[in-house]
């Protein structure tokens, strides 16, 4: 029996050209599978085609699209906005902009006459810049038709969503997790037994979205949405869920990882009804299931070999056979690598040491998996030492792929650091002084709980050193990829090994002036290959146990002391390729 309240899921700007919303695509699918009444609307798409592709692309990259939806909001409050956005945008255009939006907003809900009802619910479902927009057009559709306003997505976590509850009456609902569970709750549905069990979940529908695409003008679909991804969700969550900057598993009650005949019928479904192998995997954190998913995959769907993009924790992947099974299957990968200075690691709380992720990049490096991370710098406990021993690690890696992003650390709502913000360093946590502080009136900041935030912390230095870590990120990116920087292929590592009988040389050019070559045999020979991967110093003592303990640490003080093997602890790794 279909509910009388029909649910009209709003995707506001600005939100992904490119990218449908897996979300509100499993909600409405959860919907539709319990008789609820429910439609994706794409005003996004609208409001790009009125603005133009290449300037709604451009606004929404900066706080402009913001900007402009808090000057509708707060109409007193436009001064203010113009001079603190001024480097970002003529104070003419801003003006421009702001008119147009008005006009587009406000035909837009006219659009509706006749078709939204008191009882009906209009759902805005949240990511990062789509606050100030939702806000703007749900304060309209609540005046002129009195419907109920729901609101979710991480702007909605604990006291942030009681916040904007207060600052703005109009939402009659904020929903922090578990998003289809609870809308099936509060419309007195049962059905989902548990929020956590994905197997239950019915595939994405994208029927709205993909309509919505295909009544795109031809010049702007080819212009800047030929390139989309329809998402196939493998998991949700993080099992280890320790880490002291996140807040990943706050949008859902605990991990868990659909089946991998779910993750069958989902590409099967998507593949034959909109024809299309432009589908991206979506997940936070591998599972253990991952072997048997790929394997699966490609005898399912042979062509579609390759396209599956995994995630993984390093201490989850410490073994080169798994490494291998990735290349054999072409199988790119994210891993949570994070940082290479100890202390800075065991303040993240990653979970795994230094030298494990050193062990994997090598093992990718040595077969050939596309492996990408980033580094994180700028957190609160953040010292001139952990700078000082990343820069001293990277000298020993260079011949192994750099991060492709350096990622500036940001402070979240019910975040373990924000949750114990003296034991990680923070001083004092406030509004972020160039967004919400800029986009909010001044009235509303003490009232307003926002999910990012600025700080300060105890540890001096930590915007000044901004600088130094980009240049020294971009230093070894420059030395890894010189040869392809010069249309050149790369023909070796950069610390490389080969050999012959009982020799074996050992390549190096991580000075970037050509390869010295160390030559090894004998015991030194047995010594470096054994630590190939992590050994602990008692079992490298007890494998060699003929030879003198004093002989054996003078060797491995040689190889650390050239670079040729890395030192953390007790535990050593050679590191050439």
């Amino acid at each position: 029996m279909k509910t009388s309240k029909k649910i009209h899921i709003l995707c506001v700007p600005f939100t992904s050209l490119t990218m449908p919303s897996l979300e509100v695509s499993t909600l409405k699918a959860v919907l539709k599978e319990h008789d609820v009444d429910a439609e994706i609307l794409t005003p996004f798409y609208d409001y790009a085609c009125c603005l133009g592709g290449d300037v709604y692309c451009r606004i929404s990259e900066s706080i402009v699209g913001q900007a402009i939806f808090s000057a509708l909001l707060f109409p007193h409050h436009q001064p203010v906005l113009k001079k603190g956005i001024g480097e970002h945008i003529p104070p003419d255009e801003f003006q421009q902009h702001i008119q147009n939006s008005e006009c587009f907003c406000r035909e837009y809900a006219d659009g509706f006459a006749g078709k939204l009802k008191e009882n009906d619910i209009v759902l805005f479902h949240l990511y990062v810049s789509q606050l100030f927009p939702a806000l703007y057009l749900a304060k309209l559709l609540y005046k002129k038709y009195g419907v109920q306003i729901w609101f979710s997505g991480h702007h909605c976590q604990g006291k942030c969503g009681e916040s904007l509850q207060k600052l703005f009456p109009f939402i009659r609902q904020v929903i922090d997790r578990d998003l289809e569970h609870r809308v099936l709750q509060l419309l007195g549905k049962s059905g989902l037994t548990q929020p956590h069990q994905m197997w239950e979940y019915p595939t994405p529908d994208y029927e709205d979205f993909w309509t919505a695409m295909n009544r795109l003008p031809a010049e702007f679909k080819e212009g800047h949405v030929g390139h989309f991804w329809l998402q196939v969700e493998f998991s949700r969550g993080c099992w280890w869920n320790q880490c002291s900057f996140c807040t990943l598993n706050c949008h859902w009650s605990s991990f868990t990882h659909k089946s991998v005949n779910g993750i069958i019928r989902d590409y099967k479904c998507l593949l034959s009804k909109y024809q299309t192998t432009q589908i991206l995997v979506n997940e936070f954190n591998s599972g253990d299931q991952w072997e048997s998913l790929i394997l699966r995959l490609n005898q399912e769907f042979p062509g579609m070999r390759g396209t599956y993009y995994l995630l993984f924790k390093v201490s989850a992947v410490k073994e080169e056979r798994a490494m291998q099974l990735l290349a054999e299957n072409h199988i790119p990968i994210l891993l949570g690598v994070e940082s290479f200075a100890k202390d800075y690691l065991r303040l993240i709380n990653k979970g795994h040491r230094v030298i494990e992720s050193i062990q994997l990049l090598k093992f990718a490096e040595r077969h050939h998996v596309n492996c990408n991370y980033n580094i994180m710098f700028s957190l609160p406990f953040e010292r001139e030492e952990d700078y000082d021993e990343t820069k001293r690690v990277i000298s020993y890696i260079k011949h192994l792929v750099p991060p492709f992003d350096l990622e500036v650390f940001r402070l979240t709502y019910g975040s373990p650091i924000y949750d114990d913000p003296d034991r990680y360093g923070i001083e004092k946590m406030m509004l972020r002084e160039h967004y919400e502080g800029l986009l909010l009136p001044m009235e509303l900041h003490d009232h307003y709980t926002p999910f990012f935030y600025d700080f300060d912390s105890v540890n001096p230095g930590i915007r000044e050193r901004e600088a130094r870590w980009r240049e020294l990120i971009q230093g070894w990116s420059d030395l890894y990829y010189k040869d392809a920087q010069k249309g050149r292929p790369k023909l070796h590592c950069l610390l490389y090994k080969r050999q012959w009988d009982d020799l074996l040389d050992i390549y190096d050019a991580r000075e970037g002036k050509g390869y010295h070559v160390h030559t090894l045999s004998g015991i030194e020979r047995a010594l470096y290959e054994y630590c190939d991967q992590v050994r602990e110093y008692r079992h490298i003592i007890e494998q060699f146990n003929t030879v003198e303990e004093s002989r054996l640490q003078t060797l491995l003080d040689a190889f650390v002391s050239q670079k040729l093997m890395f030192k953390e602890d007790a535990n050593y790794l050679s590191l050439a390729v």
